[in-house]
Order: structure tokens, then sequence, then C-alpha cells
């Protein structure tokens, strides 16, 4: 099975290969991380509206606040993040400690999907944390926009910007959960996704988020 679907049972992901936790330890550090992840996006949503200067606008700013701050693809990917914690901390109940060792395919199918997230959530996570890093930062430090350097700098960005990917690599180096080549393609379908997302929101809003979009 080059795709790994016949390895999808609960106890990869409750008790998962690389035994470094017992999966009640394990439940509670990713409880944690979906606790942290929620709290960040509330208060998001709840945080005071802040403005973007588009590539070019000569000026023109865009007032960014509820639910418009979720049209990001970093609040997207940690928002998946979310999911995965969630999931796999619901899969943890469904197959008891003492039955883990037993590989039944049961709920197989939660199992497949907590893989692909945890697969997806790898990539992106590396991904937002790089281009943010290596593009992003130094382009607004170029950029006349302030305001575009200063929202990078938000405690809640920088969060979301870096802990993503210290969650993702945490979960990966606990678990030992494996990669497949072949699913790669969830995450470009993620991708293209939000690409026609970026396409809507111009047409709503008359911006990007991303200059090199």
């Amino acid at each position: 099975d080059a795709l790994g679907w016949q390895q999808c049972t609960l106890a990869l992901v409750v008790d998962p290969p690389a035994q470094l936790m017992r999966p009640a330890a394990l439940l509670s550090v990713r409880f944690l991380r979906l606790a942290v992840v929620f709290a960040v996006l509330v208060a998001s949503y709840l945080d005071e509206a802040f403005e973007i200067e588009p590539e070019g606008s000569k000026g023109i700013k865009v007032r960014i606040w509820g639910a418009g701050r979720f049209a990001t693809f970093t609040v997207w990917c940690w928002t998946m993040q979310g999911v995965y914690f969630a999931l796999t901390s619901y899969c943890f109940f469904l197959l008891p400690p003492t039955s883990a060792l037993e590989h039944t395919n049961d709920h197989s199918h939660l199992a497949a999907v907590a893989l692909v997230l945890f697969e997806t959530n790898l990539a992106t996570s590396i991904l937002v944390t790089v281009v943010v890093t290596f593009v992003l930062f130094p382009h607004a430090m170029k950029s006349s926009a302030d305001s575009n350097y200063n929202l990078l700098c938000r405690p809640l960005a920088l969060m979301m910007h870096n802990a993503n990917v210290m969650f993702m690599v945490g979960e990966l180096l606990l678990t030992g959960m494996p990669v497949y080549l072949g699913h790669f393609a969830f995450a470009v379908l993620l991708g293209c996704a939000y690409v026609v997302f970026a396409w809507v929101w111009y047409a709503r809003a008359g911006m990007f988020f991303y200059f090199f979009m």
C-alpha cells in the first residue's frame, strides 16, 4: 500500500510508532496545543481592527476585522491545526490505551483523516514560517507601509507564524507518524483552494494579502 491507507488505524494516531509518550500523556500535549490554537483564534477574532496597505495602493489602506481575519492563509493553516488536535484527542476516547496495540480497523476513516491532516499541517506550517521569515518580513522592512511590518510583529501573528511549525515538528518527533509522498497532493490542493479564495477576496475587497500573488 504505497499511500499507507491500510496502515490507518486508530492505534497509529493514539499510540503512534515513536512510543515516546504513553497515550494519555500524548493526549495532554495535544489538548494543550488545541487550547492554545483556540485561544489565539478567539483573541484574533476579538482583537481590534487593523489596516493593511496593499502593494501599489498609493496610500490606500484596507481595514480588516472580525471574520475577515480568517481570510489569510496563515489563519487557514492555524485553524487546520486546531482541527487536527481536536480530532486526534477525540480518537483517544474511541480507542482506550489498553486496546491500542490491537490495531483494530474500527474508525479507520477517522485515522485516515488525521494522518492527512498531520501531513498537510506539517508541510504548510513549514511553508508559512519560511515564507513569512524570508519573504514577507524582508519585503515589509523595505516597504514604506509601516502598518504591514507592525502587523507581522503583533504577538498573535508571531504565534501563528512560529508556534505553528513548533507544534507540528514536535508532533512529528513525539509520534513518528509516517509521511507519504503521495499525500503531498493534499497540501497542493489546499494551496489551490486558497488561490481561488484569494481571487474571490480580491473581487470583494480589492486586495491580496500576499504581494507575490
